[in-house]
């Protein structure tokens, strides 16, 4: 409504002044005064013109270079305008109306140097460009945007203004196309720190195998390309007269249990649930890579769970989902539905738990699960400025439980390589 009676007091006060010219030329008479009028009247006749233009007429695109993109990467937008009439029009301002969801920059591991300071991050993000098309029939404007945040963003409208060179007069538009841009969580690369390992004949089952284990012999085979030189076994390769190898007891896998908490007590810690989700999908693609036996879950007000199957056959669907999920606001629960989720669980298996929060409530349902025959790791969040000596009498008593704790901190998750420390 504003914007109309904006643009009706311009189109009044041009009038008035078409006017006055008039009556100045008609009163004043001689060659300098029409020449005057008719000098000024194409000017105003252009001007008047303006805000009727026809931008509904105008054919307008949205493309990105990509519907999906990974977190702290970049996407490239292209809109293209083209219109049937050349109208001269001395400028015009293209703008993406960006999502707010774009307000937030991901740089990388960077951004883990102030962990409880997100707004260090904050931006507001202005995608607007001034073209001068004149007659030019199709225009194309290109936005990078770069740092981009987990999550799902939405572009809704394209705005578009134009105006007189003297800034008396102007007209906007604006076009609804809808287009939607999927960014999935950063992957990280791991480099696990310990292993527990075991053979077939072990109570603990291994955790990761990065190699083939080679310290209890079963049999010997005949040489296949590919096997180690220090596999042969030199003593029936002699007395075979054939190059014969040594078979190892292979390791078994444990099944091994994510456990990711949804619960986000201050707003501060946005950055914290980051990195955890983060944490969540590098540890996934990791032993989804390895063949490890993975199952997935999400406690919180409202839980989600991912079969083995599930993780080892839908990825993108994990993908789409840890991409999209946002923590709670409020007291979800976590550590109660920590005990009482995942009853079905094979004996043995390991839980990894990743969390923002290490408290005596998480403590007391850690030590509870670990009653039912399963191994635990705990990996939780915790800035340095706000770990304390409390937080350490609650690592010792959790490790007195067998439970393995790592905290990670700034210092961890600056680093490209992510150290994750399984051990128990």
């Amino acid at each position: 409504m504003k914007s109309t009676m904006h643009r009706i007091r311009k189109i009044i006060q041009l009038l008035l002044l078409s006017g006055v010219l008039f009556a100045f030329a008609m009163f004043q008479g001689g060659f300098v005064s029409w020449f005057l009028f008719y000098s000024v009247v194409p000017l105003l006749i252009y001007m008047l013109s303006i805000p009727f233009y026809p931008f509904n007429k105008w054919r307008v695109n949205r493309v990105l270079s990509s519907k999906y993109g990974q977190a702290g990467g970049s996407v490239l937008i292209t809109i293209t305008l083209e219109r049937k009439i050349p109208f001269p029009l001395f400028y015009l301002v293209v703008e993406e109306n960006s999502p707010t969801t774009l307000n937030y920059q991901d740089i990388g591991q960077e951004k883990y140097k102030y962990l409880n300071d997100q707004q260090f991050y904050v931006e507001n993000r202005v995608f607007r460009k001034l073209l001068f098309p004149l007659f030019k029939r199709k225009l194309t404007v290109t936005f990078r945007v770069a740092n981009l945040p987990r999550g799902q963003h939405s572009f809704h409208s394209i705005n578009v203004q134009t105006g007189d060179p003297f800034g008396l007069i102007s007209n906007q538009y604006v076009w609804e196309i809808e287009d939607s841009l999927v960014v999935y969580p950063a992957v990280r690369s791991l480099e696990w720190k310990q292993r527990m390992d075991s053979n077939e004949a072990g109570a603990n089952p291994v955790l990761l195998h990065d190699h083939k284990q080679a310290n209890v012999v079963s049999g010997v085979r005949e040489y296949i390309p590919g096997d180690r030189f220090s596999w042969i076994d030199w003593k029936t390769t002699a007395r075979k007269n054939s190059i014969m190898t040594k078979e190892f007891e292979q390791e078994k896998d444990a099944h091994m249990a994510i456990v990711l908490s949804a619960e986000l007590k201050s707003s501060m810690q946005q950055l914290s649930f980051e990195a955890l989700v983060e944490l969540a999908a590098s540890i996934l693609v990791s032993t989804r890579k390895k063949g490890q036996s993975v199952s997935f879950h999400m406690l919180g007000e409202a839980e989600k769970h991912f079969t083995e199957q599930q993780v080892k056959f839908e990825p993108t669907v994990i993908q789409n989902y840890l991409a999209l999920i946002n923590p709670d606001k409020k007291d979800s629960l976590f550590t109660s539905k920590l005990v009482t989720s995942l009853k079905h669980l094979p004996k043995g298996s390991l839980l990894l738990c990743i969390t923002s929060q290490l408290d005596q409530k998480l403590v007391d349902s850690l030590v509870i699960k670990s009653k039912q025959d399963l191994q635990i790791a705990l990996y939780s969040i915790i800035s340095k400025n706000d770990y304390t000596s409390f937080h350490q009498s609650l690592i010792e008593s959790l490790r007195m439980h067998r439970i393995s704790v790592q905290i990670l901190s700034e210092d961890d998750l600056k680093k490209v390589r992510w150290e994750v420390n399984a051990s128990l």
